[in-house]
């Protein structure tokens, strides 16, 4: 059954806030004011109230007393409330979904306390994986709010209306079946009026208005005709009574139906998108994986034909140097088959004329080196002037021979 379109004016008593719902719209502005100053981030906490009640029209931000049931003293702490509805969409129809936000003093640096407050036509699903049976939210959002790193209510609403509109936590109440006193008081009423309707259970039908028994015998006294309607009135009553605890049992296995229905696709749901990030981080990997072996395929073929190119490139000049190898073998060969060398035999002359030229030419070298050393002597003072005059005048008659010598070879 989907939840039902209603709207919370208050803040829901289990949240600590129902005793200060009621108390007026002035009184609680007022209160709003005081709860503000006690915010270190004041300016934050209305920027994001007003943010929100622009966004959801349907909210009301006000001050209030919150009771922390949790703890074993319950203190009221003044807090500003957000209550109010969040819409969502189930099976194609919006729903409004009445909550309430409690704002912490530390906020926005711990998450708002979040409830759900039904209206009193309404109930909690049992096993609810978001809401507990006292009405407060367990979401992802809140275990990982962070008011430094985007966190706001906004997004929270958001949040809210995208989690419960895949699995409302609301349902309507089945209604309450009459009270045994009222339908013994409306069972004479349908004797005499057969086509009145009564609220509650349809009733038996009625009994027939003539009895086709034998007419009784006469009394002196009046027949006990009262004691025969209340003996049946009770019988009708009892049946009455069966048939609606066995309407309510019927309901409460609906409803127990619906709610292990609802558990199982909860839980398949979950199975699912499981597997379903499982699969596409399987998928995910194995994609990279055949990316990295087609990149290592082409740099393979590429290493490949490289060395291809080397081997051949190789053999080649393997080729070239055994060709090389083997005309120097050759080479060597020949020259080893000659008879040896003799390096005088390019300076002995082989003629008497290249006898006389070679003397020729070593005598007038040996005059230009003793020119050079006399010069030298001189200088130094080794030798006087007259004997360097003496001894060049011998020299020089010496190499004018020399010189001669070659000059006549030389023709």
């Amino acid at each position: 059954m989907p939840p039902v379109d209603t709207a919370a004016d208050g803040c829901d008593a289990r949240c600590g806030g129902g005793g200060g719902g009621g108390g007026g719209g002035g009184g609680g502005g007022g209160g709003g004011g005081g709860g503000g100053g006690q915010y270190p981030e004041g300016a934050r906490v209305v920027d994001e109230v007003g943010h929100a009640v622009e966004v959801y029209p349907s909210l009301l931000a006000r001050a209030g007393q919150y009771v922390d049931g949790s703890t074993v003293s319950e203190v009221a702490v003044p807090m500003v409330c957000l209550t109010g509805t969040v819409p969502i969409v189930y099976q194609g129809q919006r729903y409004n979904l009445p909550i309430t936000l409690w704002l912490r003093h530390d906020y926005p640096y711990s998450p708002p306390e979040t409830y759900i407050t039904p209206a009193p036509n309404m109930t909690f699903k049992v096993g609810h994986p978001h809401v507990d049976l006292a009405g407060r939210c367990r979401l992802e959002y809140l275990d990982q709010w962070n008011g430094d790193n985007g966190s706001s209510l906004v997004a929270l609403l958001v949040h809210m209306s995208d989690v419960y509109s895949i699995d409302p936590p609301l349902y309507s109440k089945p209604p309450e079946p009459a009270t045994a006193p009222a339908l013994a008081f409306t069972l004479p009423i349908s004797h005499a009026s057969p086509n009145v309707s009564v609220g509650g259970p349809p009733p038996m039908p009625p009994p027939p208005a003539f009895d086709d028994r034998p007419a009784p015998p006469a009394y002196d006294e009046p027949p006990p005709v009262a004691a025969a309607n209340a003996d049946a009135d009770a019988v009708d009553a009892a049946d009455v009574a069966h048939a609606t605890r066995e309407q309510e049992q019927e309901q409460e296995a609906a409803i127990m139906l619906e709610s292990l229905q609802s558990a199982v696709r909860e839980k398949l749901t979950r199975a699912l998108q499981t597997f379903e990030l499982e699969a596409n981080h399987d998928v995910a990997r194995l994609c990279d994986l055949e990316s990295r072996f087609k990149d290592g395929r082409s740099q393979l073929e590429t290493g490949i034909m490289r060395l291809e190119a080397e081997l051949a490139a190789t053999r080649q000049a393997c080729h070239m140097i055994a060709r090389t190898t083997d005309e120097a073998q050759a080479v060597i060969e020949t020259e080893l088959a000659r008879p040896p060398y003799s390096v005088d035999a390019d300076i002995v002359p082989a003629t008497p004329r290249q006898q006389q030229l070679l003397d020729a030419v070593a005598e007038n070298m040996a005059i230009e080196d003793a020119f050079y050393f006399l010069n030298r002597a001189l200088q130094t003072g080794i030798i006087p002037l007259p004997q360097f005059l003496k001894e060049v005048r011998v020299l020089a008659r010496s190499q004018f021979l020399a010189r001669a010598v070659l000059n006549r070879l030389h023709r």
